[in-house]
């Protein structure tokens, strides 16, 4: 009987996680992803001066493809505590291999949809007339990050390097300060 609960705890605990990540995954991926195509959307109608974009995020495009599989886990340990006992070959199998398709399409769209996505926002910067910083990691000290400007040489200006380096100086700091230079 204190082998059958110990296993019992061991998949209330496994169907918890994976439900919690599956959770996690499913539904904050997309609401990211709505946040960072309202941002990118309120750049181009205020045309800031200066903007960054965190292309790590577009890891998210293929989470909730993710997230079913993960769910289809988590109903097997669900099934299997309800039940006391596994699922049949047949049905385990199929749900097994239904799984591990989505898992290897969500990789597959993580990494492509990556590649897809920040060419996407590259050619919609580009088309409302930004400039990449070729040195965007020198800028902000911090990867996955890209530096958009309307005029190159703000790339170069060492006040706004020193700004953009410093904690207490954010986006909205620097676009006010460009602004001033420019008038």
């Amino acid at each position: 009987m204190e082998r059958k609960t110990a296993s019992s705890i061991a998949v209330l605990g496994y169907t918890l996680g994976l439900t919690v990540l599956g959770l996690g995954l499913g539904f904050g991926g997309p609401y990211l992803l709505v946040l960072e195509i309202r941002d990118y959307a309120d750049y181009m109608n205020s045309l800031p001066p200066l903007f960054t974009r965190h292309t790590g995020i577009t890891a998210m495009y293929a989470m909730p493809i993710a997230a079913l599989a993960i769910f289809l886990m988590a109903g097997m340990g669900v099934y299997r505590l309800v039940s006391g006992r596994n699922p049949s070959q047949r049905v385990g199998g199929m749900m097994l291999n239904v799984a591990a398709v989505l898992l290897l399409v969500a990789v597959a769209g993580v990494v492509g949809g990556r590649f897809v996505a920040n060419y996407y926002w590259a050619h919609t910067f580009q088309q409302a007339g930004y400039a990449r910083c070729g040195n965007s990691f020198m800028l902000t000290s911090r990867w996955f990050t890209d530096v958009w400007v309307l005029d190159v040489s703000h790339c170069r200006n060492r006040q706004v390097r020193s700004m953009m380096a410093s904690p207490r100086h954010g986006i909205d700091d620097i676009n006010e300060y460009l602004r001033e230079q420019e008038q």
